[in-house]
C-alpha cells in the first residue's frame, strides 16, 4: 500500500470524525491514521462498533442547570470577543 492509501485513509476519518461534531487535533489524527493503516497492512479489519449508555449507577452530575447555562453563557462572550477582535493581515513583502 502506498501514501495515497495514507491519504485516502487521513481524509476519511477525519471526514467521519469532523460528521459527528469532533474535529480531532493533527497528532490525534495521525495516531489514528497510523494505527488503522498498520492494522489494514497486516490484514486486519478495523470496524467501528455502535456504544450503549448505562444510566448513571450513583452520585450526581456535575452538570447542573445553573452551571449549563454558565457554560453557554462562557462560550457566548469567547464568540462575541472573537468577532470584534481585530482581524490579522500580513505585511506585504
Amino acid at each position: 500500500m502506498s501514501d495515497d492509501f495514507d491519504e485516502e485513509l487521513r481524509l476519511a476519518v477525519y471526514g467521519a470524525l469532523a460528521a459527528t461534531g469532533t474535529v480531532p487535533t493533527d497528532e490525534e489524527l495521525a495516531l489514528r491514521v497510523g494505527t488503522d493503516t498498520t492494522a489494514v497492512r497486516e490484514g486486519l479489519r478495523v470496524e467501528e462498533l455502535p456504544v450503549r449508555m448505562l444510566e448513571r449507577a450513583g452520585g450526581t452530575s456535575f452538570l447542573t442547570p445553573l452551571r449549563s447555562a454558565f457554560f453557554i453563557f462562557k462560550g457566548m462572550i469567547v464568540l462575541l470577543v472573537g468577532q470584534f477582535r481585530p482581524k490579522h493581515v500580513e505585511a506585504e513583502r
